[in-house]
């Protein structure tokens, strides 16, 4: 990286994975304040719209959504893809990977009307840049069909008053999908 030395790129590297660790490991507060220093000293070395950057405030915003601040993750993730956007383009690896993590955190938000058209661009995105067998297609075709909680409700009560027949019926659509 221009401008800073070897063991300063390690460094930064080093706390990266640390954070990443202690977040798997569910020690939010830890992770947080790490993520936090980290992406700080990341930004002022490399500027606020460099790819590292932009990483950097992708992990803090996923150790903020597991630790259950849904709010802030979501306000972080949608500054990533914006910038993302504006200097990668619509169809940047990393601008494909933000939109799925804003659609994610918007679907464990139950902005189910947010997240699907997220899911969809992502999706259409990558079956033009890797085709529809590539494994990244594969994933967000698997993420657009993910079952939502809201359908699960208004299933479970349309079969509670249906016959056995349309039950059973149902219950075969769904090992379908």
């Amino acid at each position: 990286a221009a401008g800073l030395p070897e063991e300063s790129v390690e460094r930064l590297n080093a706390a990266h994975n640390l954070a990443q660790a202690l977040q798997e490991a569910g020690q939010y507060e830890e992770a947080l304040r790490l993520g936090r220093k980290n992406l700080t000293m990341i930004r002022r070395a490399y500027g606020p719209e460099h790819l590292g950057t932009l990483e950097a405030m992708r992990s803090l915003a996923g150790a903020l959504a597991d630790s259950g601040d849904l709010e802030a993750a979501l306000a972080l993730y949608t500054e990533v893809l914006a910038t993302s956007r504006r200097v990668n383009g619509a169809e940047h690896e990393g601008t494909l990977d933000a939109t799925n993590d804003l659609a994610t955190t918007h679907m464990r938000m139950d902005n189910h009307h947010l997240a699907l058209p997220l899911l969809q661009e992502a999706l259409d995105a990558r079956r033009r840049m890797q085709g529809d067998g590539h494994a990244m297609t594969l994933r967000a075709i698997g993420n657009l069909r993910q079952p939502h909680p809201q359908h699960y409700r208004h299933l479970h009560a349309a079969l509670c008053h249906a016959s056995p027949h349309l039950k059973q019926a149902a219950l075969e659509i769904l090992t379908l999908t």
